[in-house]
């Protein structure tokens, strides 16, 4: 059996803007990440595809749904330590990766 490493249930993200209006960001995003696999995230802009990645790296708080990260629910929690402990955990490389990779190492 397969070592769940990173999953989402049900992740939603929706932004209040301008108006009261409301821009659904993520709406029912599910994925399912084992250990040994890399997930590769594509598709045309404004699809939503950075808005994933920060609210799995809890840049954004989710409106709704489960971010389970080594089986641990980190959906709700939000103090210092914990982001700190996060962050030697999950990260996100951007497209344009040599900007946030060091080139010696």
């Amino acid at each position: 059996m397969s070592e769940v490493l990173l999953e989402t249930r049900n992740l939603k993200k929706y932004f209040r803007i301008k108006g009261g209006k409301t821009v659904r960001a993520l709406d029912d995003v599910s994925i399912t990440v084992n250990k040994g696999q890399t997930l590769g995230v594509v598709g045309e802009s404004g699809c939503g595809k950075s808005t994933l990645g920060r609210t799995i790296i809890r840049m954004y708080d989710p409106t709704d749904g489960t971010i389970l990260l080594n089986g641990e629910d980190i959906s709700g929690k939000s103090t210092k330590d914990f982001r700190k402990k996060l962050a030697k955990s999950i990260q996100m490389i951007f497209q344009d990766s040599f900007a946030c990779l060091n080139p010696r190492m």
